[in-house]
């Protein structure tokens, strides 16, 4: 078998794999709960992703702002790995 080679400056230091989808509207991102207790045990930290948007009004009318949970970002214990399980994705690296 070839030894790998060992590169002072690699042109790749990190990966990252994603995936996108499309979801219903109404999904519920407590849907991923069962994966992250899963892989809690590597992934120790558990972060929600949050979508925060604001509408700048027309005259006469009033702002709006709005707030929804996307899902989550799960760390591993030295922030080395990291997976996202998103309503409209999911990646890890």
């Amino acid at each position: 078998m070839v030894k790998p080679v060992q590169l002072d400056k690699p042109p790749i230091t990190e990966a990252i794999f994603g995936i996108f989808y499309k979801l219903p509207e109404n999904f519920d991102v407590t849907s991923f709960d069962s994966f992250c207790k899963k892989y809690a045990k590597e992934y120790t930290r558990k972060d929600e992703i949050i979508q925060h948007q604001t509408k700048l009004p027309k005259k006469g009318e009033k702002p709006a702002s709005s707030s929804e949970s996307l899902g989550y970002l799960l760390l591993n214990e030295d922030k080395s790995k990291a997976i996202q399980l998103r309503k409209n994705g999911f990646a890890f690296s």
